[in-house]
């Protein structure tokens, strides 16, 4: 018995469908093939030529070899199959091969349908980046790791995914604890994803670890990884047991991978997901490389060899895409990387190698993705670059082979030892080409009034008071003045309790945000979450400066108290303020009692607490509905010397019911050094950052944002921008209660700007510039740690238009000179006077009325100062000598002091945020 190999039957049956669709140009011809291979041609319409068609069949039958490979009958009639075998061709068929337009084919899988079936890709929030290799040990994974630390550590979130579930090893790049890592990965969410049928949701936050790095937390991003698994002795076990074709089948809906990123994303929202994927033709990869993702990032060596599997990944990847009108998109669709390359040290060899491996690329990417689209669409010219404008997919990005990469594994590591240039500039090429956002078009018509006469008037009342807590009185306040930043998801994340913060951060802003039921519910729609979970919250105050007062009395009394009394406190007063909430009169009658614990025991007042808040926490839970309280102020609402004991009971308290009552949430709004200073709980390091607390900080490009926010509201600025080609048409149809919000995009935020104040300072006698305005603001109002504070750039454009009394009839708004007076004079000021509140502990041994630092100048006006210098002030001062280490150490921590280390030892100095108000000068 002889049999022909597969490719030369199919070819055989391919070369006569051809025929059959050539000659019956109104018939729609379609080679259907099984799981095993065997075929047969469907026609659907009326077909001319019957005779010669059957002549076609019996020779497709009668072949010899072709027995194993043909149906019977080899010929059916679309029109007279069953409707369930109709569907299956009508859903699954996909031109073939190029060939004639009513040339098709039906492929039944077993596995690997992803590569041949074409299907819609998920819509999520985030934009999703797959690592695709065909081959291993090409530096994938790595190249993801540090693509996700270095977009992170620009301001963005992102979450690194591991596909690679037979070789995994994602969160190896990041230097996690045992204890941050969680239990379970990938492979038990798509084990548990295929037991429940696509029925189970979980809490997505088991699966991740958030990755503790300094710059992402400075910069204001987030970067979290979801690892394969643990390797332990049962991941094997797991793997074995997952039918990952299933990932990939057709209509089975999106499957259990975009599951998980929209139940993620459900938690928090992420800029980015990375996906780390599965080397060759495999179905988690296929599935992430054509169903997935928004690019491909495609690694190859540039050996010989690694630039003939890009001809293969080329030709698999892209038989999705069908007609001229795809050709552009297809072209962002996707980006060559040649990794590990070593370039010839010579710049003509390297030059030469350049060359030659780009025309290479652009012969593959022309051949097996852009020919077909000959006709309709113009094709990059050889030397063309790839640019917003203008994609050019043949123009590869290179990362050069480097021998440090061996000595750690860890991607921080790597980037500051000066190996992430090449990964930076491969973000780039993602972020400016690939992924980017273009702009809504200017609209200049129906602008108001373009006066500039009352611009500078109008500025100096963007902020009334720097202080948050005299801000958003009313829901017109929050409209026009509050920024919804991404971060403040964390405000409706039933799991995260914990929000830290430098002073000046913004909590109390958010605080009051909370404290204003229409906003909340649509700062949570904004963030993309389900309106429903948020209208069924109800937020109330748990404690406030308010409440501090009214228990001030009390409150003194607890130093003496046990931690059962400190805990009982809280419980008692957690329960009067839900009372209030629902309403329950009699209720709160009796807990407001005049002595809310008695005796340093919550005694039976407590237990009538505790009782009450399990009964309303079932109750509410069972009705899908949660009563959230905010607890602010706690920083000056506690008497000082009682702060750490109530501060470690609240959240202790919270640690421990949070989840046990799921009716019941909070908010605790605190200062980051208390936080590490203060708080004292059992297993404080497993309150995981970024799930169970988040920090709340500013970049630059927030803080700006934040100001634009303010100023775009005044006719001038909105002049000015539109006439710049800096007014969006989606700011005219922003909401009508979060008001505008500005795009987080830097070369949109500096312009803006700029337009405002102009870009540089001024210029020298010989023509230099002075340095730009745009970071001249954010060096001089940052504090010693470089934190930003709202407030004060706020004030900063406020005093600036004050000090500065008349605007120019043309350009800039603001001058440069107008920042140098604001901070000179009322910034700084404020600055100190907020520092003084913040921090009153600062004072002298038995003289209340003295704060340290205001008696700065008197001893030394020009900083910095040696060490030694200070401490000897220090001790004039008459501070206590033992605790002068601790009062420096809390000063550099609070941002008011710079450490500097140098040759002559130590030095501090004072930012000049805090340096003019303290009427101090400084060198240079």
């Amino acid at each position: 018995m002889t049999l022909l190999h597969p490719s030369d039957a199919w070819g055989l049956m391919q070369d006569i469908a051809r025929g059959i669709a050539r000659r019956e140009a109104a018939v729609q011809v379609t080679v259907v093939r099984d799981v095993y291979g065997r075929g047969w041609i469907c026609t659907e319409g009326e077909v001319r030529s019957a005779v010669e068609l059957e002549d076609d069949i019996a020779r497709l039958e009668g072949t010899d070899g072709m027995h194993a490979y043909v149906s019977t009958p080899a010929w059916r009639r679309f029109e007279t199959l069953p409707d369930v075998v109709q569907g299956i061709i009508r859903d699954g068929r996909s031109p073939n091969g190029g060939a004639a337009s009513n040339l098709w084919v039906v492929e039944r899988l077993l596995s690997n349908g992803v590569w041949l079936h074409p299907h819609e890709a998920p819509a999520f929030n985030s934009r999703v980046v797959s690592f695709y290799s065909f081959k291993g040990g090409v530096g994938r994974s790595t190249a993801a790791a540090i693509s996700a630390l270095v977009l992170a550590r620009q301001g963005f979130s992102v979450l690194l995914l591991d596909l690679d579930l037979e070789a995994p090893g994602a969160e190896t790049f990041f230097e996690l604890s045992a204890e941050a890592l969680p239990s379970v990965g990938m492979v038990d969410f798509l084990l548990e994803w295929s037991l429940t049928n696509g029925a189970f949701q979980p809490d997505f936050t088991e699966y991740l670890a958030a990755v503790p790095d300094p710059d992402v937390r400075a910069n204001g991003g987030g970067l979290f990884v979801a690892p394969a698994g643990q390797l332990d002795d049962l991941y094997l076990e797991k793997l074995g047991r997952l039918n990952t074709s299933l990932v990939s089948r057709p209509r089975t809906g999106h499957g259990p991978i975009a599951g998980f990123i929209s139940g993620v994303e459900a938690w928090r929202r992420f800029d980015f997901v990375l996906i780390d994927c599965r080397t060759g033709l495999t179905d988690l990869g296929g599935f992430a490389v054509n169903g997935l993702s928004n690019l491909d990032v495609l690694l190859f060596r540039p050996a010989e060899s690694g630039r003939r599997y890009l001809d293969v990944v080329l030709r698999e990847m892209t038989r999705l895409a069908q007609t001229s009108d795809d050709a552009e998109a297809l072209a962002r669709s996707f980006l060559v990387v040649y990794s590990m390359a070593e370039v010839p040290p010579r710049r003509p060899d390297a030059e030469r190698f350049i060359a030659e491996l780009r025309d290479s690329t652009r012969a593959s990417v022309w051949t097996h993705v852009f020919e077909r689209f000959a006709d309709g669409y113009v094709y990059p010219a050889d030397t063309a670059e790839d640019s917003q404008l203008e994609p050019v997919p043949h123009d590869f990005v290179l990362l050069p082979y480097n021998r440090d990469f061996a000595r750690s594994t860890l991607a921080s590591d790597m980037v500051s030892g000066g190996g992430g240039g090449p990964y930076s500039r491969l973000v780039d090429r993602i972020l400016s080409t690939k992924l980017c956002a273009q702009p809504d078009s200017a609209e200049p018509e129906g602008a108001r009034d373009p006066s500039r006469s009352r611009a500078l008037e109008e500025m100096e009342s963007i902020v009334a008071k720097p202080a948050g807590e005299d801000e958003f009185a009313d829901l017109e306040d929050l409209t026009e003045k509050f920024l919804p930043r991404e971060s403040y998801r964390a405000l409706f994340d039933a799991g995260t309790f914990l929000l830290l913060g430098r002073k000046g951060a913004g909590k109390s802003a958010l605080f009051q945000a909370l404290r204003h039921p229409e906003y909340a519910q649509h700062l949570a729609v904004h963030f993309g979450l389900d309106a429903s979970d948020i209208g069924a919250t109800r937020f109330g105050t748990g404690f406030d400066g308010e409440i501090g007062r009214r228990f001030e009395r009390q409150l003194s009394r607890v130093e003496s108290f046990n931690s059962a009394a400190h805990s009982g406190f809280w419980e008692i007063l957690i329960a009067s303020q839900v009372a209030k909430l629902e309403g329950d009169q009699p209720r709160l009658a009796a807990l407001e009692a005049t002595e809310i614990v008695g005796d340093g025991e919550p005694g039976e007042l407590g237990e009538a607490a505790f009782e009450y808040l399990e009964a309303t926490s079932a109750r509410l839970s069972a009705k899908g509905e949660r009563i959230v309280l905010a607890f602010d102020n706690l920083d000056t609402g506690l008497p000082r010397e009682v702060r750490p004991a109530l501060l470690s009971a609240l959240v202790g308290y919270w640690q421990r019911n949070l989840r046990a009552r799921p009716g019941l949430g909070c908010k605790i709004f605190l200062r980051t050094d208390l936080w590490r200073r203060e708080v004292s709980v059992e297993d404080k390091s497993k309150l995981r950052d970024g799930i169970d607390r988040t920090d709340i900080s500013w970049d630059g490009i927030d803080i700006y944002r934040l100001v634009l926010k303010r100023l775009m509201g005044i006719a001038a600025v909105e002049t000015e921008l539109r006439r710049n080609g800096l007014w969006y048409a989606s700011f005219d149809s922003a909401d009508a209660t979060l008001g505008v919000i500005p795009p987080r995009d830097e070369a949109w935020t500096r312009g803006s700007i700029e337009t405002i104040t102009g870009s540089t300072m001024g210029s020298g006698a010989s023509g230099h510039k002075r340095g730009y305005v745009y970071t001249w603001l954010q060096s001089h109002l940052s504090d010693a740690s470089g934190a930003l504070h709202p407030r004060f750039a706020l004030l900063a454009f406020s005093e600036a238009a004050k000090v500065q009394g008349t605007v120019p009839e043309r350009g800039p708004l603001l001058a440069p000179k107008s920042f140098v007076r604001s901070l000179r004079g009322e910034v700084s000021t404020v600055a100190v006077d907020d520092l003084a509140a913040e921090y009153p502990e600062w004072k002298v041994d038995g003289d209340a009325s003295v704060w340290i630092p205001r008696r700065f100048a008197e001893l030394e006006r020009v900083w910095p100062i040696p060490a030694g210098r200070l401490e000897a002030m220090l001790k004039k001062l008459r501070f206590d000598k033992s605790r002068i280490a601790d009062l420096i150490d809390r000063m550099v921590e609070a941002g008011l002091l710079d450490r500097r280390e140098g040759k002559g030892g130590v030095t501090y100095q004072i930012p000049d945020i805090y340096l003019f108000g303290l009427e101090l000068t400084r060198r240079g």
